[in-house]
């Protein structure tokens, strides 16, 4: 006997309970339609209570375990695709990181050759500068001197 099929009793002397659907009584089992677990398409699945007869779960339209089975099957697909898209676009980003490495390598040894090139320019400036001063001492005794 199927869940749909056991439904004899009459809704019209049950009362809902806070907009819930009445209970329906399966086997001597009542569950409220409201608790019925409920596929990604939302299409509700068949209430199996703990000890009904498997008989219950036996009487399920083919039709409904088919369209179960095409659900199953695309939602597969659909996630490995999902998968196939997120290793393809890992490798993208794995590429792109090597780059970014080795341009920053490259940035660091340019870097590096400025601060040399920084230095050894102070290092002349210094000389240059002391130099002018010696000249300047110079041109000022001599200046001194032909007056």
């Amino acid at each position: 006997m199927s869940i749909r099929g056991s439904k004899k009793v009459s809704q019209a002397g049950q009362k809902s309970v806070r907009g819930k659907a009445p209970a329906r009584s399966t086997m001597g089992l009542t569950k409220r339609a409201a608790h019925a677990p409920r596929s990604a398409a939302g299409r509700s699945f068949p209430v199996v209570a703990k000890g009904a007869s498997s008989e219950i779960a036996a009487d399920e339209p083919r039709g409904e375990v088919l369209s179960l089975r095409r659900e199953l099957t695309s939602t597969h697909n659909y996630l490995r695709s999902l998968l196939t898209d997120h290793e393809a676009t890992y490798e993208e980003l794995k590429a792109a990181n090597e780059g970014v490495h080795a341009a920053n390598e490259e940035l660091q040894s340019t870097n590096e050759e400025l601060e040399t090139t920084k230095e050894e320019l102070q290092s002349s400036n210094e000389e240059l500068t002391t130099l002018n001063q010696e000249l300047q001492n110079r041109n000022t005794e001599l200046a001194r001197v032909g007056q």
